[in-house]
């Protein structure tokens, strides 16, 4: 409770510093003045993304011989959204298992951290031409140690044995529900990778529909920011992310010849529609598929 206490403190004060930074009727536009279109095509592409996203852990859960029925793995990941953003790094997006039986969880909690590590593996290849448009000649090496890292870290997390070894090295393997989980045998096809792309074609085109709501993008280069400012997920200071991902658009927007307000405004109306509008979807049918039908009656 302390440190979701903390959380809000941070989060008020961030959000706080990006309004009193920022052209406060700008911003306003760029969250209720978009384009009727625009908008609806926004959140129709919001919705695209968040199945895309339940369908692409479907995959990988059945090919880890994890199976439960659609509707039941939509629900939970649906209320695991929600719990992430409440919860210290997002831990209760773990959650999402909870449409497995028991006896899979275990195993789950490793196939879990291979989506997670897949996600940002995806989101970091989708960020090298930002390395390599806005960093010069240094824009290279980062774009070469952003493959080779994702390279190792699918690696690490594919090799059961790697796992093995590092649990030795560590002595992590000296907790026995910690080395039931890094000798779990996980593995992703192909069509998970491609899954996982679309995924996050859908996450850009998404916020640039909320952008062009607004104003034209007339710099190639605006679409390159996207996924950079996408990273600062990883950061989970505040509530759902609140106002580091805002303020990093804000910063990066003007490399894309795009006004601080509108990038921010966008990024905003995306965590939204894909994290608070789904995650409440989720708790509120995860609630009513608890509740007995003798009860509705």
């Amino acid at each position: 409770m302390l440190k979701f206490l903390i959380k809000i403190g941070i989060t008020i004060l961030l959000l706080g510093s990006i309004l009193f930074v920022l052209d406060t009727e700008l911003l306003a536009r760029a969250l209720t003045g978009i384009s009727r279109d625009m908008l609806l095509l926004g959140i129709s592409l919001s919705i695209c993304f968040v199945f895309l996203r339940i369908l692409k852990w479907k995959l990988l859960a059945e090919a880890n011989g994890m199976l439960a029925p659609f509707s039941d793995l939509s629900r939970a990941m649906l209320a695991a959204l929600a719990l992430g953003l409440v919860t210290p790094g997002r831990v209760g997006e773990v959650a999402a298992l909870a449409a497995f039986p028991p006896e899979q969880r275990t195993k789950g909690i490793m196939v879990y951290l291979y989506d997670r590590i897949g996600e940002l593996c995806t989101v970091l290849m989708f960020a090298v031409p930002a390395a390599l448009l806005f960093l010069g000649w240094l824009g290279a090496f980062v774009a070469g140690g952003i493959i080779i890292g994702c390279i190792l870290a699918i690696s690490l997390i594919e090799s059961r044995a790697l796992r093995i070894s590092l649990g030795r090295v560590t002595k992590l393997n000296r907790v026995k529900k910690i080395n039931e989980i890094l000798e779990a045998d996980v593995k992703a096809p192909a069509h998970y990778w491609g899954a996982s792309v679309v995924t996050y074609l859908f996450a850009y085109a998404l916020i640039i529909a909320f952008v062009i709501g607004v104003e034209p993008i007339t710099d190639l280069r605006a679409i390159a920011i996207l996924p950079v400012v996408t990273l600062s997920n990883l950061v989970t200071i505040t509530v759902g992310g609140l106002g580091v991902r805002e303020g990093l658009a804000a910063l990066m927007a003007p490399f894309g010849e795009l006004r601080p307000e509108v990038a921010a405004g966008a990024f905003f109306l995306s965590f939204f529609f894909t994290r608070v509008v789904a995650g409440l979807i989720g708790v509120v049918w995860q609630f009513a598929a608890r509740v007995p039908s003798s009860a509705v009656r």
